[in-house]
């Protein structure tokens, strides 16, 4: 008998704690800290601020260290821009279902045209931008 009424004592002790770490949970646990309201929009973590100002009629498309690739379905005016300089390196115009390739022993080739002549520079970061003008 002094078995059973030990059950719900062992219940009662530990029921509140979880009740207490349920409630502190709900209501600090899953909660925005962050001060800006990006509306929705992900940001990167860790990436470096693009060093080109931002252009108001371009969609980047892509970023990131040579060799980077972008396949450019609908094709339009193009530009290139090297982050560690904030230079634009390239532009070109691009057919439809063109692919974009920055390597840095062969350079900036677009649909398998070379636009600008490697060899790009070691280590830089590079942006692919569609320009809408």
């Amino acid at each position: 008998m002094s078995q059973s009424k030990s059950q719900p004592r062992r219940a009662i002790r530990w029921t509140a704690p979880l009740l207490a770490l349920a409630f502190v949970s709900a209501f600090c646990g899953c909660r925005n800290n962050s001060s800006s309201n990006t509306g929705g929009v992900s940001r990167s973590v860790g990436a470096a601020p693009s060093a080109a100002p931002l252009p108001t009629d371009s969609l980047k498309l892509a970023s990131g260290p040579a060799t980077l690739n972008y396949l450019l379905g609908s094709g339009g005016q193009i530009h290139v821009v090297d982050l560690d300089t904030g230079q634009t390196i390239a532009t070109a115009t691009a057919p439809l279902q063109a692919v974009i390739t920055i390597d840095q022993s062969r350079g900036v080739i677009v649909a398998n045209n070379v636009v600008k002549a490697g060899p790009l520079p070691v280590g830089h970061r590079y942006e692919i931008w569609l320009d809408h003008k």
